[in-house]
């Protein structure tokens, strides 16, 4: 990287990309297979199971949707698959490479940061060869590395395929040992091509009014947008007439493009009365009005509270866009927790996402019956994620959780219960949801020596 390229570089950058670039090591061998299986688990080093998976499934993945450690300033369960490199680098300090300059002396997050840096970029390289062109891909985090993981993503995927940043309240109270009690962790969501696939969310609710076309809201034909103005459009600044003398069961009167006699004509304003502009050009106005039905008419108006009357769409729409903000109860830490001791009886893994947060990413990003991709799949709420968005829409949609066998501390409860690592923890959930017959398991097999070119 030039001096005067925008980026993102850190310590072990070169081998990081170098890791990604390499030829898988190993193989992946099935250990049980499963005639129609609800999720397929691989166990295993995640950036050598997802060069591997190319030859299957590279261009094929829906959605991925990764919970990530978030490198709060401890080891983080991945540590068995640092790239030497950065462990080093780590414990060691600031070194050259290739493509870095000379640094200073840094600092304790920035040691912290580094190894988590040369963790990702390869893990997000091999990752995004699998996506389909519509693909898309979702990461939680949190403060700690958001900033970071936004660049790794932004040269990943490429800045302009950024689409949003989603805010989740998941502790109403907040972590009150901070300066500031935070309540929120993030979704950060980037499309792998130029036409990525982001599904629209049901209504709560149906829609309130009734005609003989069917149920239907009112939605203001005034664009609200402050840069569009008469102007720079004055072909969207015109008079709409009102019929007053004749109103339907919503209270809703006929409009029209000409004059109409005891009528009065309405023109965008907005409310102090500066210009402004409808959405719709006289001719898709036209085409939607009946003269003198309000009924049958696409387009009404309707008397405001002050007096005035504006003027309306009947929108039927049964769908709409995902806000950014997410705060939901269903969608709170504790309930990951609550969740997974409702399968195995005690809350076998720190800090288990919720199903809902991962169902509403499915909803989002996978067709009814896409391929949804998890390779830090932890206690493998994703796969039960996936199986509730297919429970609502009927959908058939597959699931790949890949886990490293990290081992857990032999003073906890998972231990003692027998799940001896974190793959063990996510297959005793799968099957506990599933059955046994419906979770495929596959390995991955390290060989001795790299495959030469």
């Amino acid at each position: 990287m030039s001096a005067l390229e925008f980026g993102l570089n850190f310590p072990g950058r070169d081998e990081a990309v170098a890791a990604a670039e390499s030829l898988p090591i190993g193989r992946l061998r099935m250990v049980r297979r499963a005639r129609d299986p609800a999720v397929t688990l691989v166990e295993g080093d995640n950036l050598e199971v997802l060069k591997l998976l190319r030859a299957e499934l590279a261009g094929t993945v829906d959605a991925i949707y990764i919970d990530p450690p978030y490198n709060r300033g401890r080891d983080f369960v991945y540590r068995g698959i640092y790239s030497a490199t950065a462990k080093a680098w780590a414990t060691a300090g600031p070194r050259r490479s290739a493509s870095a300059p000379a640094r200073r002396s840094a600092s304790a997050p920035a040691r912290r940061s580094a190894p988590w840096l040369a963790m990702m970029l390869p893990r997000l390289i091999a990752a995004r060869a699998l996506l389909g062109e519509r693909g898309v891909l979702f990461a939680s985090i949190d403060d700690a590395e958001v900033h970071h993981l936004r660049m790794l993503l932004d040269e990943v995927f490429g800045r302009e395929r950024f689409i949003a940043q989603i805010v989740v309240v998941s502790n109403r109270g907040g972590r009150d040992y901070l300066p500031v009690a935070v309540t929120h962790e993030y979704v950060l969501c980037y499309g792998n091509g130029d036409d990525p696939r982001v599904a629209e969310l049901p209504k709560a609710g149906p829609l309130p009014l009734h005609d003989a076309t069917g149920p239907y809201e009112l939605r203001e034909l005034r664009n609200r947008n402050p840069r569009f103005t008469p102007t720079n459009r004055p072909n969207l600044d015109y008079p709409i007439w009102v019929d007053p003398a004749v109103t339907d069961d919503a209270g809703c009167h006929p409009v029209g493009l000409s004059r109409i006699r005891g009528g009065f004509a309405v023109l965008p304003r907005n409310r102090v009365g500066a210009g402004s502009v409808w959405r719709w050009g006289r001719d898709k106005l036209a085409a939607a009005i009946v003269a003198g039905d309000p009924g049958g008419s696409g387009v009404v108006a309707k008397r405001r509270r002050d007096g005035g009357h504006n003027i309306y769409e009947k929108c039927r729409k049964q769908t709409t866009k995902a806000r950014a903000l997410w705060d939901d109860a269903s969608l709170r830490s504790e309930q990951g927790s609550i969740e997974l001791r409702a399968a195995l009886g005690a809350a076998l893994f720190d800090h288990p996402k919720p199903i809902e947060l991962v169902r509403r990413c499915v909803e989002l990003g996978c067709p009814e019956d896409g391929l949804v991709l998890d390779f830090f799949a932890g206690s493998g709420t994703t796969a039960l994620a996936v199986d509730s968005q297919n429970r609502r829409d009927g959908g058939r949609r597959r699931c790949v959780l890949v886990q490293w066998p990290e081992p857990t501390p032999t003073s906890s409860s998972a231990h003692q219960a027998g799940l001896t690592d974190v793959a063990a923890i996510a297959a005793a959930r799968l099957e506990h949801a599933f059955g046994a017959k419906r979770v495929a398991r596959r390995v991955w097999d390290a060989a001795p020596t790299r495959a030469r070119r």
